[in-house]
C-alpha cells in the first residue's frame, strides 16, 4: 500500500527533506526509496527532466507496486528535445560517448534541404545525424 506521495512539477528539484543529494531523491530500479513503500519518479530523481521520461517511470513504478513483472528503465533510450528555434533533438549516446564506450562508428548525415517538409515550412537549414556501430549496423544515436 502506498503511504507517501511526492509530487513536483518544475525545472529545479528541491527534495532536501527526502535524503537526497543535490535536491534529488535516490531510488532503486523500481523507483523505490530505501524506505519500504516510498516511491519517487520524475524531476525529483536523477536524470533528465522530461515529461515523457517521468510518464514512463510512472508506468514502471506502478507496475512494480502492483507486483507485476516489468522491464527496467534504459535511460540511453530516452529521447531528448529542446523547444527552441531551430529545434534540437537527440536519442542515444553522443558521438564522443559512443567512441569512449568502445564503439567503432559509422556516421550518416542528411541535410534538411532534401526534406520536402522542411522546404515547405521555409526551414531548409539543419540536418539529421545518425550514428551506427560500424560492424553490426546497430543504431547508437540520432540527432536533429
Amino acid at each position: 500500500m502506498l503511504h507517501t506521495q511526492f509530487s513536483r512539477v518544475c525545472r529545479c528539484p528541491n527534495a532536501k527533506t527526502c535524503s537526497s543529494v543535490f535536491g534529488r531523491i535516490k531510488v532503486d530500479a523500481r523507483f523505490e526509496k530505501s524506505v519500504e513503500d516510498v516511491y519517487a519518479i520524475g524531476d525529483v530523481i536523477d536524470g533528465t527532466m522530461l515529461a515523457h521520461k517521468a510518464e514512463h517511470e510512472g508506468v514502471i513504478c506502478i507496475e512494480n507496486i502492483a507486483g507485476l513483472d516489468t522491464h527496467s528503465m534504459k535511460k540511453e533510450h530516452i529521447p531528448g528535445c529542446t523547444y527552441c528555434h531551430p529545434q534540437v533533438a537527440s536519442v542515444g549516446l553522443t558521438e564522443a560517448n559512443a567512441k569512449k564506450a568502445g564503439h567503432e562508428v559509422k556516421i550518416g548525415r542528411f541535410s534538411f534541404i532534401g526534406n520536402g517538409k522542411a522546404i515547405a515550412l521555409g526551414e531548409p537549414d539543419g540536418m539529421i545525424k545518425t550514428i551506427f556501430n560500424k560492424f553490426s549496423s546497430c543504431f547508437i544515436t540520432f540527432n536533429v
